[in-house]
């Protein structure tokens, strides 16, 4: 059974109670155009908040780019060192 058939009796569709806009960054709170990367994303965003986009900030999108699924802080450090 298909997840947007399980949340349609319940008056959502999947895609719309999964683009919520987001409470920590409210400039990425609806999904991006598919052209945009994870990295430009963030980018902008931390931009809009008025601080500087590093290299240490791009390695950082990078690794969340390239994971698949959720991983935890210390497996993200790991990913951070290993790819740096």
């Amino acid at each position: 059974m298909c997840p947007a058939s399980i949340a349609e009796p319940y008056g959502e569709s999947i895609a719309k109670c999964c683009n919520k806009p987001s409470r920590i960054l409210p400039e990425m709170a609806t999904a991006p155009e598919p052209k945009e990367t994870l990295a430009t994303r963030l980018q902008a965003a931390v931009q809009a908040r008025g601080q500087r986009w590093t290299e240490q900030r791009q390695l950082i999108a990078d690794v969340l780019a390239a994971s698949d699924g959720h991983a935890t802080g210390a497996e993200l450090v790991e990913r951070v060192r290993v790819a740096d």
